[in-house]
Order: C-alpha cells, then sequence, then structure tokens
C-alpha cells in the first residue's frame, strides 16, 4: 500500500509538470504561426503593389480594442504608460511623451502623439458613458504608427509590438496593416478601375465589394491567402485596393490594406 501510494505522490506533479510544459509549447507555437501567418499576409500586400508597379512610401498599422468599462482620467494615464512602456517608444523617439487629457460632456480622451523624420506615433484612449449611465460604457483603445519604409521586418515589428500592446491589456483588438505610396503615372477612372479589377480577378479575390466617386475607385473582398479576416454585412472580408488622384504630385496614389483600409471602418 506504502508502495502505491509513494508512485501516486510521484505521478501528480509529474502530471501538472507535463501538462504546464504542453500549454506552454502550444502557446508558442501559436505565437509563432501568427508571427508566420502576419509575415506572409504582409508580402501578399507587397506583392499586389510589386504587380502595379507602385512605390511604397508609407508603411501603416492601426490597432483598435475595445473594452465595456468607463475609465477615470488616472486609470486611462495608467494604461496609456503601460501602453507606451511595451511599445518600447524610447527605441523609436527622443523625446519625452507628455498625455494630453480632455473631457467633451461624458466622453474622456487621453492623447500622445510623437513623431519624428520617419515615424509618427499617436495613441488615443477614449471612455464614453450614455448619460453616466455606465452599463453600456465603452473604452476605445487606438494605436496608429505610420514610418517611412517598405521594409517588411519594421511593418511586422510595429504589428509584434501592438499585438503583446493588446495581450497586457487583455484585450481583443483588430490590427490594420496599410501599404501606401504612388504608382508611376496618373490614371483615368477607366483604367484605375480595370487595374483594380484586373489585381482582384488574378488572385481569386471574392465576395468583392466596389466603391467609387469622382476621385477614388476602391474594391474589398476575401483572399484565402490571407490570415487576417473581419465580417462585413454576413460576408468574410481581408484585404482592400484603393486607387486615388493626387493632384501634390500629379500621379495616382494606392492604399492596399488588410482587412481594410481605415476608410471602411
Amino acid at each position: 500500500m506504502s508502495k502505491v501510494r509513494s508512485l501516486n505522490t510521484l505521478t501528480i506533479p509529474l502530471l501538472a509538470v507535463c501538462i504546464t510544459l504542453f500549454l506552454l509549447y502550444t502557446s508558442m507555437d501559436e505565437s509563432i504561426r501568427a508571427e508566420e501567418n502576419l509575415e506572409e499576409d504582409v508580402t501578399y500586400l507587397k506583392n499586389i503593389v510589386d504587380d502595379m508597379d507602385g512605390e511604397i512610401e508609407l508603411g501603416e498599422l492601426t490597432g483598435h480594442a475595445i473594452e465595456s468599462k468607463y475609465l477615470s482620467f488616472d486609470e486611462m494615464e495608467q494604461v496609456l504608460q503601460s501602453v507606451m512602456n511595451e511599445l518600447a517608444v524610447s527605441n523609436l523617439f527622443s523625446e519625452e511623451y507628455t498625455i494630453d487629457k480632455s473631457k467633451n460632456h461624458n466622453i474622456k480622451t487621453a492623447r500622445v502623439v510623437l513623431n519624428n523624420d520617419e515615424c509618427e506615433l499617436h495613441v488615443s484612449i477614449q471612455s464614453i458613458a450614455n448619460k453616466d449611465i455606465l452599463l453600456d460604457a465603452q473604452t476605445h483603445i487606438v494605436i496608429n504608427i505610420t514610418d517611412k519604409t517598405d521594409e517588411l521586418e519594421i511593418i511586422n515589428d510595429y504589428h509584434k509590438r501592438i499585438r503583446s500592446v493588446f495581450s497586457i491589456l487583455g484585450a481583443e483588438g483588430e490590427i490594420t496593416t496599410c501599404l501606401s505610396g504612388f504608382l508611376s503615372d496618373k490614371l483615368t477612372k477607366d483604367e484605375k478601375r480595370n487595374l483594380l479589377g484586373e489585381k482582384i480577378d488574378k488572385r481569386d479575390i471574392v465576395n468583392e465589394r466596389s466603391f467609387e466617386n469622382s476621385n477614388v475607385v476602391k474594391k474589398s473582398g476575401y483572399s484565402s491567402k490571407i490570415e487576417n479576416l473581419i465580417m462585413v454585412d454576413d460576408k468574410k472580408q481581408n484585404i482592400s485596393l484603393v486607387l486615388s488622384d493626387d493632384k501634390i504630385k500629379g500621379k495616382t496614389a494606392f492604399r492596399v490594406a488588410t482587412p481594410l483600409v481605415n476608410s471602411d471602418y
């Protein structure tokens, strides 16, 4: 009987260790897969730009998370400091940051803006309550990073930083990755429409949605080659292509994004 007790005494801690190691391995494996998917998604976007003979001037990432709570200014400041620490902004900007606070009726906002010659960072936290009834309260956390780069490693690094922020906050967030720049020429409206239609068809993008005005032609849809995904009107969407006129440069500007360009939100 003592041998059975001794065996059980050893088995239980050993089983706990095995479970812990399995969960740790699973978490690491999911993290590695997420990074690989991200790199594949950004590479997919860049291939579309290359196929249009476009020149990338900016890489832009926007992270947006929503929490069902109403924060005080002190709580918002604490969250902002956590965000800035996790983003490791001291590695990107030499200047110290300050937090701007404002209140308009039942909307509180705390914001940080930093920029240099290459990079610009906007972090905003906004708490919204409905006539002081906190049951429907929401806090929006928005992180926007814009960099004058076409290097995928830098864009992927920003994405990881934003994802890490959402992880420490315990918030579910959506991240939009956008590559923007210019084509070599200025296209007519028909040429824009034909070019985007060609890229959509070439890559078997489905659930196509279109928008046009005098200056802009935009197409969005779903590609099985991209891991990122949102639902719009019960249809899968994860890629957006936009061509517009830039009057200053006299060229056609492009935006290629996943899941959708910011104007779709």
